[in-house]
């Protein structure tokens, strides 16, 4: 799953189209746009910045070592949603009522609460194996109605932010030397349907920085 070519700004823009599908203008309009978080996708993808857009492209990571400021570890929402008056539904992300009309935009109400980095081996000195390696870390969220926004992950957390549509974590910091890691991701979420998430990176080589 980790080692496909994938853009994900593709998969949210099909997101958007799902979830901006019109129905009859003088159907009850009781839509709900919210809706629950109940699993997450993961890529592994090399990040650059191509042209002056500042819009990241994430790709198939190619040869390794890859330099550090260029490995993304990324996780999508896969949401469920529901109408205020029934249950959850079982599909994802699609009206479920012909009496919906014109819906807004999805948008999460479920807040991340942590998040623990840690790697399999030193990452220098100062963050030993299994130490939280958040400060090195730097947190690329995307939510549809506002773009991208890069921040520190204590940052981010200090926001109490909802979900994101992708949450990226890219590195800051180059590691001490060389070295093939195995990142574990551990984020905490006041969730209807997740509280706890857990996603451990294929080994992966990073460089320090070459220029």
């Amino acid at each position: 799953m980790f080692r496909k070519s994938i853009f994900l700004l593709f998969s949210v823009l099909v997101l958007s189209t799902l979830v901006t599908t019109s129905c009859n203008l003088d159907a009850n309009c009781d839509f709900d746009n919210r809706f629950h978080v109940i699993d997450f996708n993961v890529y592994e993808n090399q990040i650059t910045y191509p042209d002056d857009t500042g819009l990241p492209f994430f790709a198939q990571i190619g040869n390794e070592p890859l330099p550090y400021y260029e490995y993304a570890l990324s996780l999508t929402q896969i949401g469920q949603t529901y109408r205020s008056d029934n249950p959850p539904s079982a599909s994802l992300f699609a009206v479920q009522s012909a009496k919906a009309c014109s819906p807004e935009p999805l948008k999460n109400e479920e807040p991340i609460t942590g998040i623990r980095i840690t790697a399999d081996k030193d990452f220098n000195e100062e963050y030993p194996a299994g130490s939280d390696l958040t400060p090195v870390f730097d947190v690329l969220t995307l939510y549809l109605d506002s773009g991208y926004t890069t921040q520190r992950v204590q940052a981010f957390l200090n926001q109490s932010p909802f979900v994101p549509d992708q949450l990226s974590f890219i590195l800051n910091t180059e590691p001490a030397e060389d070295q093939t890691f195995r990142f574990t991701v551990e984020l905490d979420m006041d969730g209807v349907n997740v509280q706890e998430v857990s996603i451990t990176s294929n080994p992966i080589t990073i460089s320090v920085d070459l220029n």
